[in-house]
């Protein structure tokens, strides 16, 4: 079985803000095997633009909350 493994970081993008935001995210990839959708739950505060890096070359903006289609197994590098 190809399992996914995931490293979450979550990186700032600020273009405009008067409030101190801070950015984070959860996934429910756990135990998945590939291909798998993996959603993403973002628990960012006073964020208003996001920018997601999937780690396999995939990116996608301005969406709060994605699922993105992992094809294969192994550790992907997700940042927001």
């Amino acid at each position: 079985m190809n399992y996914l493994r995931f490293i979450l970081v979550s990186t700032l993008l600020i273009t405009y803000s008067t409030s101190h935001a801070q950015f984070s995210f959860s996934t429910n990839a756990s135990g998945q095997c590939a291909p798998a959708n993996v959603a993403f739950d973002n628990t960012s505060t006073s964020g208003v633009h996001f920018e997601w890096n999937f780690g396999d070359g995939s990116s996608l903006f301005d969406v709060t909350d994605p699922v993105h289609n992992y094809q294969y197994g192994g550790s992907y590098w997700v940042t927001m």
